[in-house]
């Protein structure tokens, strides 16, 4: 067999397994948060394999059908995270984080507002869990 022939199989053979296979990461939803409206909060950790850190994300959502592997949303946080959200009427979103490190956070998102708490934690009791 010649060489161009052994490497098509080849080829074939990889692109097939990789179409078998799909994304090897997986999504978590952390949790659900909807605003008067019917926008909805959205927070994910998504985990790519045992040699990568978690990822948060939040987005928001006008649906509620989604295709989260394809989700981007206004906050990245990697590493060991502890998100809290709460809505402040219905264009108004206050974040409590303490991720270790914050790859993303955007303080508007269409026309959302987004403030951000640090330590992860409110003054009272109306957040998530």
């Amino acid at each position: 067999m010649s060489c161009w022939k052994r490497r098509s199989i080849l080829i074939s053979a990889l692109l097939l397994c990789e179409a078998c296979i799909g994304d090897l990461c997986g999504d978590t939803i952390l949790f659900e948060l909807m605003n008067d409206e019917g926008s909805k909060l959205l927070a994910f950790e998504r985990s790519c394999g045992a040699t990568t850190p978690y990822v948060v994300h939040l987005a928001i959502l006008d649906e509620d059908e989604y295709d989260i592997r394809k989700l981007t949303g206004f906050f990245v946080g990697y590493g060991n995270c502890n998100i809290r959200a709460r809505w402040e009427g219905t264009r108004l979103l206050t974040v409590g984080t303490d991720c270790d490190t914050n790859l993303k956070m955007e303080t508007s998102f269409e026309d959302f507002t987004i403030l951000y708490v640090k330590g992860g934690k409110f003054d009272d009791s109306n957040q998530t869990p």
